[in-house]
């Protein structure tokens, strides 16, 4: 397969010709050049292989061209930021790490974004739905929530897991929390609905804030919590099992769940929240356990993602809660055992 580089030159027509070289910018999914005069205009892909010069009549009469040289085996990388190259019928750039198509929608197949929110900057019309998600060396169709949602704001955000409460894939013991191995990719393509997934997001997406929902049997749609922290990826503060706190209140984290309910003391908010000493009782990789006693030695309440402990000393369901909220000895609510569906994404 022939691929022609592609190297621009601004050919200014008036009494005789002159040649000036004109810059190239990869801006919002589109190549743009900058003339002599500072005027910013787009390049699309015409017939024939040529390219068609969005607005050329504007640029201070200047009639642009494309010489195409021969190169083989060409490769996208930081030293050559920009090129320009026509292969498989279609104008590309160069990104720095990668060759995108010019004419294909940021998020398509050809032209992968690195977030949900990178797409919904380049296009705040884009819609909730399926996209293509770049991450190392992976491409992977990613379900982007384009909307706000309740409880945590502003659109644009990633999925990265969700859970199902009755299932052990996700437990707090789960290997899934500490590998970089994905879990039922296909179920990411979707929303808010029963099926479990890990996407290469879990390991691979930095972020600022986390959106965090729980759903029951009996509920049409989650409720949201939105969590402001920032971070290199959701691996990266879960993996090496240490406790990294946050704190948004134990009455953000009991809106989750309807009728939920926790101890009154301890409280102790963040990833991998689990007993200051005891290794039985109530941990979750993201949420909070709570205690009876004013201290955080053995908490019996939790509600959160990758849960597992049993309560008061004793074995029971509570290590069978996965996802939810499990709570006992003196819980403000009473004593509950509510297994929910999970969905964690980032923005």
């Amino acid at each position: 397969m022939r691929i022609w580089i592609i190297v621009l030159f601004a050919l200014i027509r008036r009494d005789e010709a002159l040649t000036k070289r004109a810059s190239l910018t990869y801006k919002h999914g589109e190549v743009q050049l900058r003339s002599d005069k500072g005027k910013d205009v787009v390049l699309e892909p015409g017939r024939g292989g040529r390219v068609r010069i969005n607005g050329l009549a504007q640029i201070n009469g200047a009639l642009l061209s494309l010489k195409l040289n021969t190169a083989k085996n060409q490769r996208c990388t930081k030293a050559n930021k920009g090129v320009l190259v026509y292969r498989n019928g279609a104008m590309e750039i160069c990104d720095g790490s990668r060759f995108v198509s010019m004419n294909a929608k940021l998020g398509s197949l050809h032209n992968p974004a690195s977030s949900c929110k990178a797409i919904l900057e380049d296009d705040w019309s884009a819609p909730s739905g399926a996209y293509y998600i770049k991450t190392e060396q992976t491409t992977t169709k990613t379900y982007c929530y384009m909307e706000d949602i309740p409880g945590c704001g502003g659109g644009g955000w990633t999925t990265v897991m969700k859970t199902n409460g009755h299932m052990s894939t996700f437990g707090y013991d789960s290997s899934y929390w500490t590998n970089k191995k994905a879990y039922h990719v296909n179920g990411g393509q979707s929303g808010a609905d029963h099926q479990e997934t890990k996407l290469p997001t879990y390991w691979a997406t930095p972020f600022t804030s986390l959106c965090l929902g729980m759903m029951t049997v009996f509920q049409r749609r989650p409720n949201w919590i939105r969590v402001n922290y920032k971070a290199r990826s959701l691996y990266s503060v879960i993996a090496d099992n240490r406790y990294r706190s946050f704190s948004i209140g134990r009455n953000k984290w009991k809106s989750l769940i309807p009728g939920s309910s926790l101890q009154k003391y301890c409280n102790r908010e963040g990833f991998n929240s689990r007993p200051v000493t005891a290794t039985g009782n109530h941990r979750v990789r993201i949420g909070i356990v709570s205690n009876q006693e004013n201290d955080c030695s053995s908490p019996d309440s939790r509600i959160g993602f990758g849960g597992a402990g049993w309560a008061c000393g004793k074995k029971s369901i509570d290590n069978l809660i996965f996802t939810g909220n499990t709570a006992r000895c003196s819980a403000d609510n009473g004593n509950k055992a509510i297994k929910t569906f999970g969905y964690i994404l980032v923005q």
